[in-house]
């Protein structure tokens, strides 16, 4: 995916979003700043891939399985 390929991301979950369209967790070694983020992947995008919402994390997105559970993503994305 096109969110993981700056060195400093480690891991990204997208999913939809009621109010923002596509949104998108990233998990970082570093800092990110989302609009320069937003513009590494929009070349590769269509404009409908492109999230219009970005949260930055520095935990791990997996959980101990290993597993991503994009649902609890989705809700605690869409509370913010």
């Amino acid at each position: 995916h096109a969110l993981i390929r700056p060195p400093a991301v480690r891991h990204a979950v997208v999913v939809a979003h009621p109010d923002h369209g596509v949104a998108a967790v990233v998990e970082v070694d570093d800092r990110v700043d989302v609009a320069v983020l937003v513009e590494f992947v929009r070349p590769t995008l269509t404009a409908a891939e492109v999230p219009s919402h970005i949260e930055i994390r520095r935990s791990p997105l997996r959980n101990p399985a290993g597993k991503v559970r994009r649902s609890t993503f989705r809700t605690e994305t869409i509370a913010s």
